[in-house]
């Protein structure tokens, strides 16, 4: 992923907006018009809506989002939280490293918390809705790049015509890095297929680890209920296939 460095590095203005200096901290605002982003008194229907909306601004803006913490009073008898918050993924600070044997091996992460304080924070209000009592808008770290944003993991979605795709290679002997092969030469360009070969490993192990010993007809029963009923019709056809 091409991401652009770390706070000593002056990044390019398009691409996160502006830099500004707070207490001596140096912060990457997104460039995200008023209108299109979180703004104090905001009001949501439901906590899924707010985190829906946080989420499509993040990936705009260039950053991840990860579940903060909640809180809900005893007397609160509803099913509701009555707060809850919604961080940048590098919110916090990397765990300590666990000691191993020498022998033993550790799976290399190449992102890491930087205590970034973004946040967006709602509260639950009377008439089962929330509002937005608090939102954050500098990170402590520079972004993603706009023309990159396909990289970030909120983008990685196998759409439903790429995973019945992927679940007819698999009927034919054809694993799941030869199934995204296959979509690279079908979307022509890998920024147009939304997956990684990584992720279409995944998406096979789940298939596998659903399905059993049922019949198949489960994961397409499960595939139909998955797909977007606002979504009139998603096609594609190559070589016989053809899904509508």
């Amino acid at each position: 992923m091409d991401v652009l460095g770390d706070n000593d590095y002056e990044p390019v203005p398009y691409s996160v907006g502006f830099v500004s200096e707070e207490a001596g901290e140096k912060l990457w605002v997104p460039d995200i018009p008023v209108g299109e982003k979180p703004a104090y008194g905001m009001m949501y229907y439901s906590l899924e809506q707010a985190y829906e909306y946080y989420k499509d601004y993040a990936k705009r803006a260039g950053f991840e989002v990860r579940l903060g913490q909640q809180y809900k009073s005893k007397k609160n008898k509803d099913d509701n939280l009555d707060l809850k918050y919604f961080v940048c993924s590098k919110e916090g600070t990397n765990p300590a490293p666990k000691k191993v044997g020498p022998k033993s091996k550790q799976r290399k992460h190449s992102s890491k918390r930087t205590d970034c304080k973004a946040a967006f924070r709602v509260k639950y209000v009377e008439g089962r809705r929330y509002w937005c009592y608090e939102f954050i808008e500098g990170h402590n770290h520079s972004l993603v790049k706009e023309e990159d944003s396909v990289f970030l993991v909120s983008s990685r979605d196998a759409s439903y015509t790429q995973q019945v795709f992927l679940y007819q290679a698999s009927q034919v002997n054809l694993g799941p890095v030869k199934g995204f092969n296959l979509l690279r030469v079908i979307y022509r360009e890998y920024d147009f297929i939304g997956v990684s070969s990584v992720d279409c490993k995944n998406y096979r192990r789940d298939v596998l680890d659903f399905i059993g010993k049922n019949d198949a007809q489960m994961l397409v029963e499960m595939l139909m209920n998955k797909k977007d009923s606002s979504i009139a019709s998603e096609s594609w056809s190559s070589e016989g296939f053809q899904f509508t």
